[in-house]
Protein backbone atom coordinates (compact mmCIF):
# COMPACT_ATOMS: atom_id res chain seq x y z
CA UNK A 1 0.00 0.00 0.00
CA UNK A 2 1.29 3.71 -0.95
CA UNK A 3 0.32 6.72 0.90
CA UNK A 4 0.55 9.67 -1.22
CA UNK A 5 0.84 12.93 1.44
CA UNK A 6 0.43 16.64 -0.57
CA UNK A 7 2.22 19.23 1.19
CA UNK A 8 0.91 23.07 0.13
CA UNK A 9 3.61 25.45 -0.10
CA UNK A 10 2.87 29.36 0.41
CA UNK A 11 5.73 31.07 -1.11
CA UNK A 12 7.79 33.46 1.49
CA UNK A 13 7.15 36.60 2.01
CA UNK A 14 9.78 39.71 1.88
CA UNK A 15 9.11 41.86 4.13
CA UNK A 16 8.60 45.18 2.26
CA UNK A 17 12.28 46.80 3.20
CA UNK A 18 15.08 45.57 5.19
CA UNK A 19 17.81 48.03 6.58
CA UNK A 20 21.22 47.05 7.74
CA UNK A 21 23.43 49.86 9.22
CA UNK A 22 26.81 49.68 8.93
CA UNK A 23 29.29 51.39 11.22
CA UNK A 24 32.16 53.84 10.33
CA UNK A 25 35.60 55.45 11.36
CA UNK A 26 37.73 58.12 10.48
CA UNK A 27 38.39 59.63 7.11
CA UNK A 28 41.74 58.93 6.28
CA UNK A 29 43.20 61.94 5.05
CA UNK A 30 46.42 61.14 3.07
CA UNK A 31 44.40 60.73 -0.49
CA UNK A 32 43.94 56.73 0.38
CA UNK A 33 41.01 54.96 -0.34
CA UNK A 34 38.79 54.40 3.08
CA UNK A 35 36.80 51.04 3.26
CA UNK A 36 33.61 50.73 5.26
CA UNK A 37 32.75 47.48 5.20
CA UNK A 38 29.15 45.60 6.28
CA UNK A 39 27.98 41.93 6.03
CA UNK A 40 24.73 41.60 5.05
CA UNK A 41 22.70 38.39 5.96
CA UNK A 42 18.83 36.66 5.37
CA UNK A 43 18.03 38.16 2.06
CA UNK A 44 16.80 36.60 -1.10
CA UNK A 45 19.36 35.05 -2.82
CA UNK A 46 19.41 37.52 -5.96
CA UNK A 47 18.41 41.20 -6.00
CA UNK A 48 17.06 42.32 -9.47
CA UNK A 49 14.36 45.33 -10.61
CA UNK A 50 11.56 42.97 -8.17
CA UNK A 51 13.38 43.34 -4.95
CA UNK A 52 16.98 44.95 -4.50
CA UNK A 53 18.35 47.73 -3.15
CA UNK A 54 16.05 50.71 -2.76
CA UNK A 55 18.26 53.63 -0.67
CA UNK A 56 21.71 54.52 0.48
CA UNK A 57 21.70 56.19 3.58
CA UNK A 58 25.17 57.78 4.97
CA UNK A 59 26.19 60.30 8.09
CA UNK A 60 29.37 61.53 7.11
CA UNK A 61 30.67 64.45 9.18
CA UNK A 62 33.55 66.70 7.05
CA UNK A 63 34.41 70.32 6.90
CA UNK A 64 34.72 70.36 3.32
CA UNK A 65 32.23 68.26 1.35
CA UNK A 66 33.99 68.97 -2.10
CA UNK A 67 36.93 67.44 -1.21
CA UNK A 68 34.59 64.01 -0.25
CA UNK A 69 33.88 61.65 -3.49
CA UNK A 70 31.19 58.40 -2.43
CA UNK A 71 30.63 55.31 -3.56
CA UNK A 72 29.58 51.78 -2.68
CA UNK A 73 30.93 48.19 -3.45
CA UNK A 74 28.66 45.29 -3.33
CA UNK A 75 29.81 41.51 -2.88
CA UNK A 76 30.18 40.70 -6.73
CA UNK A 77 32.75 43.88 -7.47
CA UNK A 78 30.32 45.93 -8.81
CA UNK A 79 30.54 49.84 -8.12
CA UNK A 80 28.36 52.90 -7.71
CA UNK A 81 29.33 56.41 -7.51
CA UNK A 82 26.88 57.92 -5.33
CA UNK A 83 28.63 61.87 -4.95
CA UNK A 84 32.04 63.16 -6.73
CA UNK A 85 32.61 66.55 -5.22
CA UNK A 86 29.82 68.20 -4.15
CA UNK A 87 28.72 70.84 -1.60
CA UNK A 88 31.86 73.18 -2.52
CA UNK A 89 33.21 74.01 1.28
CA UNK A 90 30.33 72.97 3.19
CA UNK A 91 30.13 71.05 5.77
CA UNK A 92 28.56 67.29 6.37
CA UNK A 93 26.25 64.46 5.07
CA UNK A 94 23.87 64.11 7.82
CA UNK A 95 20.69 61.70 7.16
CA UNK A 96 21.66 61.92 3.72
CA UNK A 97 20.22 59.12 1.17
CA UNK A 98 20.33 58.37 -2.18
CA UNK A 99 17.37 56.85 -4.09
CA UNK A 100 16.04 56.66 -7.62
CA UNK A 101 12.75 58.24 -6.67
CA UNK A 102 14.44 61.28 -5.45
CA UNK A 103 13.50 64.66 -6.80
CA UNK A 104 17.16 66.49 -6.79
CA UNK A 105 20.28 65.46 -7.78
CA UNK A 106 23.27 65.11 -5.75
CA UNK A 107 24.98 67.55 -7.84
CA UNK A 108 21.97 70.33 -7.64
CA UNK A 109 22.39 70.25 -3.79
CA UNK A 110 23.89 71.82 -0.81
CA UNK A 111 25.83 71.50 1.68
CA UNK A 112 24.78 70.29 4.34
CA UNK A 113 23.28 67.51 2.89
CA UNK A 114 20.33 66.14 4.04
CA UNK A 115 17.38 64.73 3.04
CA UNK A 116 17.30 62.31 -0.12
CA UNK A 117 18.94 62.96 -3.46
CA UNK A 118 19.23 61.14 -6.84
CA UNK A 119 23.04 59.71 -6.37
CA UNK A 120 25.83 60.59 -8.88
CA UNK A 121 25.24 57.60 -11.54
CA UNK A 122 22.05 55.07 -11.17
CA UNK A 123 22.96 52.30 -8.71
CA UNK A 124 20.47 50.01 -10.62
CA UNK A 125 23.09 48.03 -11.89
CA UNK A 126 23.51 46.83 -8.30
CA UNK A 127 20.30 44.72 -8.83
CA UNK A 128 21.81 42.78 -11.46
CA UNK A 129 20.69 39.10 -10.07
CA UNK A 130 23.73 39.19 -7.47
CA UNK A 131 23.90 37.33 -4.33
CA UNK A 132 23.00 40.24 -1.91
CA UNK A 133 24.65 38.24 0.76
CA UNK A 134 27.98 39.25 1.34
CA UNK A 135 30.41 41.86 2.47
CA UNK A 136 29.00 45.34 0.87
CA UNK A 137 31.40 48.34 1.46
CA UNK A 138 31.20 52.23 1.71
CA UNK A 139 34.07 53.32 -0.02
CA UNK A 140 34.95 57.07 0.68
CA UNK A 141 37.86 58.94 -1.01
CA UNK A 142 39.24 62.62 0.09
CA UNK A 143 40.60 63.50 -2.71
CA UNK A 144 42.49 66.21 -0.83
CA UNK A 145 45.21 65.00 1.53
CA UNK A 146 46.45 66.43 4.14
CA UNK A 147 43.62 69.48 4.58
CA UNK A 148 41.10 69.05 5.87
CA UNK A 149 39.25 65.98 7.71
CA UNK A 150 36.22 63.62 8.91
CA UNK A 151 34.60 60.72 9.44
CA UNK A 152 31.75 58.27 8.79
CA UNK A 153 29.61 58.27 11.67
CA UNK A 154 27.09 55.32 10.01
CA UNK A 155 25.85 54.35 6.93
CA UNK A 156 22.51 52.31 5.67
CA UNK A 157 21.53 50.01 3.28
CA UNK A 158 17.64 49.18 2.40
CA UNK A 159 16.87 46.57 0.69
CA UNK A 160 12.91 46.23 -0.55
CA UNK A 161 10.26 45.56 -3.23
CA UNK A 162 11.00 49.07 -4.72
CA UNK A 163 14.70 49.04 -5.93
CA UNK A 164 16.55 50.75 -8.48
CA UNK A 165 15.79 49.47 -11.73
CA UNK A 166 18.71 47.31 -13.17
CA UNK A 167 20.47 48.56 -16.49
CA UNK A 168 23.01 45.87 -18.52
CA UNK A 169 25.43 47.54 -20.58
CA UNK A 170 25.09 46.18 -24.14
CA UNK A 171 28.17 43.98 -25.80
CA UNK A 172 29.92 45.77 -28.41
CA UNK A 173 30.79 43.98 -31.40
Amino acid sequence: QCMIILIACSPISIASAQTFTGLGGTIKDDGSLNIYPLTINGLPPAINGEFGLEKICVNIQHTWDSDVSIYLVAPDGAVAELNRRNGDGGDNFTDCCFSPTAEVSINDGEAPFSGTYLPEISFGGLNNGQNPNGVWKLAILDIHPEEEGGRVVNWKLTFGKKPARPYFLAESK
